[in-house]
């Protein structure tokens, strides 16, 4: 009988032992899951933060490119019209596809019967660190290879 009750205590003893470790787990468990959230949750506040100071430098940036585009197309506009332009501004015509103007250099003295037209000048205006596109540059090829010709086309109505 004494054998019965030794492993009994020692039953008792165990069962308490593992129901405070298994409380201890439990509440260790707890504080990990609750560290977890507050881990996402400031992850989350940081993505979200992230994300809003991306899109505001893309917001910034679109309107920043828009703007020089819009300068682009102003000073365009204005091109003839400014001081150092060495066309007569009669002489240019504004295309503002593949090149911004065509200059009949010479045009308007010889629609007042005086000279001749010395060349025909394709002009592509472009502001800042902005290039020729690749299509500008193979029409700009195309022009200084010679390939350039006149046509008429008639049309019957």
């Amino acid at each position: 009988m004494e054998v019965l009750v030794v492993v009994f205590v020692m039953f008792v003893a165990l069962s308490v032992y593992l129901s405070i470790k298994n409380n201890e787990m439990s509440k260790k468990m707890k504080q990990i899951e609750a560290d977890y959230r507050d881990y996402k949750a400031n992850l989350d506040i940081q993505f979200n933060n992230r994300l809003y100071q991306e899109i505001a430098k893309a917001q910034n940036e679109a309107t920043q490119a828009s703007r020089r585009t819009i300068k682009g197309q102003l000073v365009e506009q204005l091109f003839p019209h400014m001081m150092d332009c060495e066309y007569h501004p009669a002489d240019m015509r504004f295309l503002g596809d593949f090149c911004d103007y065509i200059v009949a250099d010479g045009y308007t003295n010889t629609k007042d019967g005086d000279g001749d037209i010395e060349r025909i000048v394709f002009v592509e205006i472009k502001t800042g660190k902005s290039r020729l596109s690749k299509h500008q540059q193979r029409i700009k090829k195309a022009v200084e290879e010679g390939r350039v010709e006149w046509s008429t086309v008639r049309l019957d109505l």
